[in-house]
């Protein structure tokens, strides 16, 4: 009953935005959906140990076994992003014959695909999923469709798995619907390479491309994998994370691969080898990207970056740039971020960086970047609150900010009195005319004092700015690690 009550609550949320007649005409069909969808959750909760159950080889078995049924493939983004990974796939490749819904045929035949496909598309748990794939014909395509958009792959284990099922009959075709590919590097039997020269051809639909805990410095790249970009041209985003390279050439070499490449995410990357700065070695006709977010745990890493990026197209069409450091960030660092934010100049819309290393020569000058909409600083303190007034009174463009965001650290309860000082000042910059079309401002509690009330801290940092709580929307919020 209560999974009856979820499902009809979806179909209601999901006619909310039609007109009164439009409802009334749908509710009976919808309440006979929800019903459906209420029975499937049911049949997996009843039927997952018989699924699970089975061994590889059987399942493995059953595709061939498997019947026709209608391809879906789309390149637009998908509404649901699921998780699914190979040991799974053959599991909703097969049609159960013993299902739940065996003895009532017309009911599930009855429903038109579209409805079907709609349907399925609201269901965001994989194991529900697989339930559904195995409930009857109709449902198969739909199920799988989903079940392919996010494939994730974490090991060589699962790469073998995946490459017995890439030739399967019924389900080789469902490869050309995935859109988000994860990929995590084995260290004792290296496979990452084999994914150009494999998959290029069924994978043509990809992209969102991520790669992890890869240790390239230690394994050399095979010249091969520099093909991928070339096999997989949809790609339009790579994020690189918790890898190392073992020169900065490699890097470049990887990312510039990728002819159609717009974002860029790179997370705890670094290189052995620091690079040598040569305009000559660096120029490049790629890449042009939009989004560039680099948050590394090395000195010097947004450096490299910059000095390369310089050199590329992508210094006059980064929108949203993210740049940061895990450890202590350089002053170098600071500098090279200062030099890509004033060739972007009115390109740049949103921006992110901190003011862990900030002094007043070197701190970064926004005042070029006309554009700007959105500004996120990472690591106000106390130390820190002096720059950041200096920041937004005279080195920002104030008529373009639509959200302001900020990261706060009180490290102790004795410092809560400097800091309602300095952000009453903060309070009094924000609310002049020139921040006319500021419309929301969040401030992020990141570090609070031992033993600390919550609530009562929130309370303190909103009692701080009353001036701008009146003006605009301000939101105090506690990072996820210091909720309860």
């Amino acid at each position: 009953m209560v999974n009856l009550i979820i499902a009809s609550r979806l179909l209601l949320d999901h006619n909310a935005g039609g007109s009164c007649q439009e409802r009334t005409s749908v509710a009976p069909l919808g309440f006979l959906l929800a019903c459906l969808i209420a029975l499937a959750i049911d049949f997996r909760n009843m039927d997952r140990g018989s699924v699970g159950g089975e061994s590889f080889e059987i399942l493995v078995q059953h595709l061939t076994r498997t019947p026709p049924h209608r391809n879906v493939t789309s390149t637009e983004p998908p509404a649901l992003t699921l998780c699914i990974r190979p040991q799974q796939l053959a599991a909703v490749s097969c049609y159960h014959p013993s299902h739940r819904f065996r003895s009532f045929p017309n009911m599930v035949l009855e429903l038109p695909t579209e409805v079907v496909d709609v349907l399925v598309s609201y269901v965001d748990d994989r194991h529900t999923l697989c339930s559904c794939s195995l409930t009857c014909r109709r449902w198969l395509p739909a199920s799988r469709f989903q079940l392919f958009r996010n494939l994730s792959i974490p090991n060589r284990t699962s790469y073998d798995i995946l490459v017995r099922l890439r030739d399967a009959p019924h389900i080789s075709r469902s490869f050309a619907n995935v859109y988000s590919l994860q990929l995590w590097e084995d260290q004792e039997r290296p496979w990452l390479y084999l994914v150009p020269l494999i998959f290029a051809r069924r994978l043509e639909h990809v992209r969102l491309l991520t790669l992890l805990r890869f240790r390239w410095h230690e394994f050399p790249l095979h010249p091969s994998f520099f093909t991928i970009g070339v096999s997989l041209t949809s790609i339009t985003s790579l994020t690189l994370v918790g890898g190392t390279f073992y020169t900065f050439a490699e890097f470049r070499r990887l990312v510039c691969a990728f002819g159609h490449l717009t974002e860029l995410i790179v997370e705890r990357v670094a290189w052995r080898n620091p690079p040598m700065y040569s305009r000559c070695a660096y120029h490049a006709m790629l890449p042009r990207l939009q989004l560039l977010w680099l948050n590394s745990g090395c000195e010097n890493t947004v450096t490299a970056l910059v000095n390369w990026l310089l050199c590329t197209p992508s210094s006059g069409s980064v929108r949203d740039l993210q740049l940061g450091n895990y450890g202590t960030q350089s002053v170098d660092d600071m500098r090279a971020a200062q030099r890509l934010t004033a060739v972007l100049g009115a390109v740049l819309e949103n921006y992110e960086f901190s003011l862990q290393a900030c002094a007043i020569g070197d701190m970064v000058d926004l005042a070029h970047n006309t554009s700007l909409r959105t500004l996120h600083v990472r690591n106000v303190d106390l130390n820190s609150c002096e720059f950041l007034m200096l920041l937004l009174g005279r080195r920002v463009y104030p008529a373009s900010l639509v959200h302001l965001s900020f990261d706060l650290y009180i490290a102790a309860r004795e410092s809560l009195g400097p800091l309602a000082a300095s952000w009453a000042q903060v309070d009094k910059i924000l609310t002049r005319e020139a921040f006319s079309s500021l419309q929301m401002v969040t401030i992020w509690l990141r570090q609070v004092p031992p033993a600390s009330p919550i609530g009562s801290l929130v309370n303190d940092v909103e009692g701080w700015m009353l001036a701008l709580k009146s003006r605009c929307l301000l939101h105090v919020k506690p990072w996820w690690n210091l909720r309860n």
